[in-house]
């Protein structure tokens, strides 16, 4: 069985691979021995593979040169960055350590000398069975970590190497520890914000799950809200049109026929039922147009493209604006929702240009693509400010957004100075429209 084949069962198996021995080839070719380990992590719901290889070729060279040379022992022994200790196989006595050991452990080499690492403190009695264990088993020791005590009781921890060696035809335990503390909480600080990340992720999920179930009960709340709203208009406009209409119908009736009463030498009773009809009258027109802002029926009767066309006319005719429209839809199957949205917005457009353009020409599109409807009113007034469509004052252009909004569709409101302003509407065929 091969690294590669080793690593990925160990991995299938176990979830995971701790300090895995094995060879691995640098870019330029080069083989180095090192540790793998590696652990399956989550971030944002996708699985992951952390791995950390660790070089050993110098420390695996050096046990080497160790083991085949007893001649390069001595310098080997006391220069190595590594802590290193002779002992008896079988009862642990410590032999000989190097200064990397003391070092390490704040024990002095006379200290050290004839004792053990139990008895000094160093390791436990578990710990060093088990690594016992695993001598016994492999012949070797590899990369086997525990914690260990110093002399003023700071818990450090190493990673330990062993072989059996011979010096002097007798044969003695080496051990090479390497303190990885220090990497040890870095794996583990990394592994933290890792886990924090996830936690992070894990609540923008939850949070963003909240906010679409908040928009869409905003969204309900908003269609409610337009619908009772469109029908106290149409109720509104209903009673407008049948009482007081009729009312102010019944009144200019009673002029006229009291016109007829007065004489022609009564001239001031004369001019005076003549202003009183003329009032009426044009009360009668402003009733009947507050009455159709209210509640277009031509809307509910014609459909959008004829309510579209008289709401145009009517603008004409009250303003000095020249307009022109570009329509091309077949409103027969059209959605009321979205056909009363359209024709708000178009109203509320018209309303801005008259009101703040400073315009005297306006262009209308209405057209109808395959996957949504077009609409577009477009003028060459001094254009609006990008304060303006941004403003929470800006009540007509919230109220455009937010019918729009409620069809999924798209609007867009630009002005360039002195350019003239364009909305623009976008609604998907596949919305209700």
């Amino acid at each position: 069985e091969d690294n590669k084949q080793r690593y990925q069962r160990e991995l299938k198996e176990k979830g995971c691979v701790s300090n895995m021995d094995a060879k691995f080839r640098m870019k330029d070719g080069s083989v180095y021995a090192g540790l793998i380990s590696t652990s399956i992590i989550y971030l944002d719901g996708v699985r992951h593979i952390l791995s950390y290889i660790r070089n050993i070729n110098d420390l695996r060279q050096a046990m080497e040169k160790i083991l085949h040379s007893e001649e390069v022992f001595s310098k080997a022994f006391v220069g190595s960055p590594y802590a290193m200790v002779i002992s008896d196989i079988e009862t642990s006595e410590i032999f000989d350590v190097n200064t990397m050991f003391t070092k390490l452990t704040g024990y002095k080499k006379e200290e050290a000398l004839g004792s053990t690492p139990i008895s000094l403190g160093i390791l436990t009695q578990e710990d060093r069975d088990n690594m016992r264990k695993v001598l016994k088993r492999d012949g070797f020791v590899r990369n086997h970590v525990m914690p260990v005590s110093t002399k003023l009781g700071k818990k450090r921890f190493f990673s330990y190497f062993a072989e059996i060696l011979t010096i002097y035809d007798e044969q003695k335990l080496l051990t090479i520890a390497e303190d990885i503390t220090d990497r040890l909480a870095m794996e583990e600080k990394i592994m933290g914000h890792l886990a924090k990340k996830e936690e992070l992720l894990a609540r923008q999920k939850e949070i963003s799950k909240e906010l679409v179930a908040s928009r869409e009960q905003l969204r309900n709340f908003i269609t409610h809200r337009e619908e009772e709203r469109e029908e106290e208009r149409k109720r509104v406009a209903r009673e407008i049109h049948d009482e007081l209409g009729q009312e102010l119908t019944a009144l200019k009736m009673d002029i006229v026929r009291m016109s007829e009463m007065i004489t022609d030498d009564q001239e001031e009773l004369l001019a005076r039922a003549s202003s009183m009809f003329s009032k009426v009258t044009n009360t009668i027109k402003t009733v009947q147009k507050i009455s159709r802002e209210l509640r277009p029926e031509m809307l509910d009767s014609l459909g959008l493209v004829a309510a579209i066309e008289h709401e145009i006319a009517t603008f004409m005719s009250t303003s000095s604006l020249k307009c022109k429209a570009d329509i091309d839809i077949d409103d027969s199957s059209l959605d009321k929702n979205a056909a009363l949205s359209l024709y708000r917005v178009l109203q509320e457009s018209l309303t801005n240009i008259a009101r703040h353009a400073d315009a005297t020409r306006v262009n209308i599109r209405l057209e109808e693509h395959k996957e949504h409807i077009l609409l577009e009113v477009s003028d060459n007034g001094r254009g609006i400010r990008a304060e303006d469509i941004s403003s929470p004052d800006a009540y007509g252009l919230i109220g455009m957004q937010e019918r729009v909004n409620l069809l999924k569709g798209r609007i867009e409101i630009k002005g360039d100075k002195g350019m003239g302003t364009t909305v623009q509407v976008t609604i998907p065929t596949g919305n209700g429209a």
